[in-house]
């Protein structure tokens, strides 16, 4: 499974707001990021055109939110949040993230998860926030293989959001990691 790192941040975003300068695209068909002028995949990586970012700090329009600026928190070596860390009981319960600062809009995280019912599932919200359409969910496809998947989730003004972990089945491995925070631009 290839995790195409903050993808999932333009897939809400329609238009990179800077048309103008220099992009990193994410090249699908080769597996690596390459240099592109515009946000359009080169010619050699078709598939790439909804993967294009801007080094480190990318600034994306959508009609959902305000500008936002994407902040990476770099090279990291360890899980914000582990198992043991989290209460596993199918109810929302609270998580902040410390690693994200206060007064951001949403965090990127990744989960990493081993399970062994292929019917469980992970959900991420803003706390605060109790509808079920802006739930992001995820439900791991395979059982007894430690999987990745990227989320964005909104963090109200003290960067909490909540999960809800389904309690089906046994989570053997569930860490969580901020990789990085987006700002709104005023």
């Amino acid at each position: 499974m290839k995790i195409l790192i903050l993808g999932i941040i333009l897939a809400a975003a329609n238009v990179l707001a800077e048309q103008d300068k220099d992009y990193a695209v994410y090249c699908t068909t080769e597996s690596k990021w390459v240099h592109a002028t515009t946000n359009v995949a080169p010619t050699n990586c078709p598939t790439s055109a909804a993967h294009a970012f801007k080094a480190d700090s990318i600034t994306v329009w959508s009609p959902l939110e305000k500008n936002l600026t994407y902040i990476s928190r770099g090279d990291l070596s360890d899980w914000d949040v582990v198992k043991a860390d989290l209460t596993l009981d199918d109810t929302f319960n609270d998580l902040t993230l410390t690693n994200v600062p206060n007064g951001s809009a949403s965090a990127v995280i990744i989960v990493n998860a081993n399970i062994d019912t292929e019917t469980m599932e992970i959900k991420f919200r803003k706390k605060g926030h109790t509808g079920t359409v802006n739930v992001r969910k995820w439900m791991p496809q395979y059982t007894n293989q430690v999987l990745q998947h990227e989320l964005v989730v909104g963090v109200d003004t003290n960067s909490t959001i909540q999960y809800q972990a389904s309690t089906n089945g046994t989570w053997s491995v569930l860490k969580i990691v901020a990789v990085g925070y987006n700002t709104a631009n005023p």
